[in-house]
């Protein structure tokens, strides 16, 4: 198989793997529901996600201007508040554990939830 071929060979290789992966693996996001004991319950359910995967909780942060300037000085960023492990899912929601306790005072409902 000449060079040409070969890289052609590789490039339907990926695309049919990326494919396969974005249906098994989608990107799931939503938001904290509510905090009880030490679990994390959000919004997103077994259509997205399975029991085993980790999430990510963030907040975006508005960019910060130079009130004498207009300038941005920082842009918008996002804060990331600590990971967890999917331990129970439901239709519509799921529980997490989160990995590190540390971080846990800071999560709260409407935190943003992403699939790590």
């Amino acid at each position: 198989m000449d060079r040409s071929n070969k890289d052609k060979a590789y490039e339907r290789l990926c695309k049919g793997l990326t494919i396969k992966l974005s249906a098994d693996l989608p990107l799931a996001e939503g938001k904290i529901l509510s905090i009880r004991s030490n679990k994390v319950i959000t919004n997103i359910g077994k259509k997205m996600v399975k029991p085993g995967m980790h999430l990510i909780f963030y907040q975006m942060e508005d960019p910060i201007i130079d009130e004498d300037t207009g300038e941005v000085v920082v842009d918008a960023y996002f804060e990331e508040f600590g990971t967890a492990r999917l331990e129970k899912v439901l239709e519509k929601a799921s529980f997490a554990k989160p990995f590190d306790m540390k971080n846990f005072d800071k999560l709260k409902k409407g935190l943003k939830v992403v699939m790590k």
